[in-house]
């Protein structure tokens, strides 16, 4: 397996800045109950509803963008999901995963691109 390309520090902070905003904005507006809920089933039908033929070259690009982060701004977006989560009481403690997976599709995919400066 070929080892992902880091971006440089400053563009990898960038990201993390913009992502973290994001996270903070879901959780101060409420939005977020739409991917954290106690059985996981609102989470689990968000995953399979966008993951289409024509949304997976969007998403693969962003995934590509988050793995060419630094591997200290992803744990920091991680970690800042983890304590917003924690300050929630939405009794997703089994579900962060799958809750983070639905934020990442139907939120963070985009931003990626767009703070890299990327054509669509």
């Amino acid at each position: 397996m070929q080892k992902a390309h880091l971006f440089p520090k400053p563009q990898s902070t960038q990201l993390r800045h913009h992502l973290q905003k994001r996270l903070a904005t879901l959780f101060a507006q409420g939005q977020i109950s739409r991917y954290l809920s106690a059985n996981g089933c609102e989470s689990h039908a968000l995953l399979g509803s966008s993951v289409q033929s024509e949304a997976f070259p969007h998403l693969r690009l962003a995934y590509s963008i988050w793995l060419g982060m630094q591997t200290a701004d992803r744990h920091a977006v991680l970690a800042k999901f983890q304590l917003l989560c924690a300050e929630t009481s939405t009794g997703a403690a089994g579900n962060k995963t799958v809750a983070f997976c639905a934020v990442f599709i139907h939120e963070f995919a985009g931003i990626p691109a767009e703070t890299m400066e990327w054509p669509d």
